[in-house]
């Protein structure tokens, strides 16, 4: 993998969020938007992580023990990663 590479880095936060390890996904995605801007799949699952964040904040009634994606609601997880040359998308999931 090229250390640069958007797509591999988007995929491979959303295999460590699939894992659990938010903070490791968010990281991941992270570098995927510096090394590649034009990566949407990446900017659409940091917004989701925000958006799950304030969710939780805001609904202090959350029982605990239920996963987060549990609570995400309609929210649409999905590794989308593009340039120059291809276009990669994985299914979302909910």
């Amino acid at each position: 993998m090229k250390p640069n590479h958007g797509a591999s880095l988007s995929n491979l936060g959303e295999i460590y969020y699939r894992q659990g390890k938010v903070d490791d996904a968010r990281k991941y995605w992270d570098s995927a938007v510096k090394a590649n801007g034009k990566l949407t799949g990446a900017r659409v699952n940091i917004a989701s992580l925000e958006l799950e964040q304030l969710r939780k904040i805001n609904n202090p009634r959350t029982r605990p023990g239920r996963s987060s994606r549990m609570t995400r609601g309609s929210t649409c997880r999905c590794a989308l990663g593009s340039d120059s040359d291809n276009i990669a998308r994985t299914p979302c999931t909910a």
